[in-house]
């Protein structure tokens, strides 16, 4: 060691730094005692009998040996000699020397400045969510469409809510994909039809939440849809036709409405041209009698009544029963599509597919008189089942398929 410091010493060329180590060793010995677990010299010897590289005559000045030892003589704050591992052992295992109320004043000065940065982090981000929410909505976040299950006579349509929801419903306007590369978007095209969900008290499931998603069904079940409203209602799509469609949500008081959504394309199934085939109640309801046929269509009614339950209509009131929407009563959707699946068995379709479902209607209807020839009545949840199968059995889903 000494042999180290002489060499330091000669190095340096400042024979006063030599005959100082002796002064300075024992100075070192008082501060620091060796551990249990030392495997070296104590802590200042080990530090120089233990230093990993040699002292070069060219970095003499600046290595950790003269350090050391000016630390020794003048110890320095915590601060300057953090980065400098020697020195730092030094310190740590010098710190049972300082002043009780100075590690205690530093202690209270560190915990409150963590206590000042945690609270301002705080003030901050409420600060922030206190201007984003106090933030007006101006217009509503515009809704985004995507295609669902399609049949010969009707698309699915799902609408999802933006941001901002659509609180106030939404609508969804519709034409051919023809019609549409002549005349774009336009309310005096051909097939343009617009329908509006807005939803009615105690039913309003087209009142969307942020983000939250519903599929509607475009095509002639808007007629008995509770709280849709159209003046395309009754007509049902084309088959193996493309059509586009848009929306937007809703005005409300001091919001506007949101922009017009992307379009998107869907298409139909193919049309279905041998006999034996269905038709929707749409279909029915302008091909009949007397006022139940529009334009320049026939009456193509195969019979001229039916009977729902246990009572027997003739065709002016089984007309009247098509015309008269559903307004929420089971008992009328029921009869709208039980008159199209007897039409259409009448009229040749095969019905082995539905005749349970056709028996199970009548047997439900029982003595009620359907409205507006009587005033029966039954709940929605009673006859929602009955209702799914007889449509998807006019629109072609299951039994034959969908004659166009």
């Amino acid at each position: 060691m000494l042999r180290t410091l002489s060499e330091a010493g000669r190095l340096r060329g400042n024979r006063r730094f030599f005959r100082q180590v002796p002064k300075r060793i024992p100075k070192v010995l008082r501060l620091h005692r060796a551990s249990a677990d030392d495997n070296c010299a104590p802590p200042p010897l080990r530090a120089l009998s233990c230093f990993p590289a040699p002292v070069s005559p060219g970095s003499v000045r600046g290595t950790s040996v003269f350090n050391l030892f000016e630390n020794f003589a003048q110890p320095s704050p915590e601060k300057e000699v953090r980065n400098n591992p020697i020195q730092r052992k030094f310190l740590l295992g010098s710190r049972k020397h300082e002043p009780p109320a100075i590690k205690t004043q530093n202690e209270k000065e560190k915990q409150m400045i963590r206590i000042g940065n945690i609270c301002f982090a705080i003030a901050l981000a409420f600060s922030i969510g206190i201007s984003q929410a106090a933030r007006p909505v101006t217009k509503y976040s515009t809704p985004t469409l995507s295609c669902g299950t399609s049949a010969a006579s009707y698309i699915e349509v799902q609408v999802c809510a933006g941001t901002t929801g659509a609180p106030a419903g939404f609508s969804v306007q519709w034409e051919t994909a023809a019609d549409f590369a002549i005349y774009g978007w336009s309310d005096l095209t051909p097939s343009y039809c617009a329908a509006s969900f807005s939803g009615v008290p105690g039913n309003s499931r087209y009142n969307l939440a942020p983000y939250s998603c519903i599929t509607v069904q475009i095509g002639d079940d808007l007629f008995d849809d509770v709280g849709a409203s159209s003046s395309c209602a009754g007509t049902s799509l084309a088959c193996g036709t493309q059509y586009v469609f848009r929306a937007f949500a809703h005005a409300t008081s001091g919001v506007n409405r949101s922009d017009f959504s992307s379009t998107l394309t869907c298409e139909t199934l193919p049309c279905n041209p041998s006999g034996g085939c269905t038709f929707t109640q749409g279909f029915w309801k302008t091909h009949g009698p007397l006022g139940c046929v529009t334009g320049n269509n026939t009456n193509l009614w195969p019979v001229t009544s039916l009977a729902l339950g246990n009572t027997t209509y003739d065709d002016t009131q089984l007309c009247a029963i098509f015309n008269t929407p559903a307004g929420g009563n089971g008992l009328i959707s029921l009869a709208h599509q039980l008159i199209a699946a007897k039409l259409n068995v009448a009229n040749g379709a095969d019905a082995t597919s539905i005749a349970s479902a056709i028996s199970d209607a009548d047997a439900l209807i029982g003595s009620l008189v359907v409205p507006p020839i009587g005033s029966g009545s039954l709940n929605p949840s009673a006859t929602s089942t009955l209702i799914i199968t007889l449509t998807s059995f006019n629109e072609g889903v299951i039994g034959p398929a969908h004659c166009q």
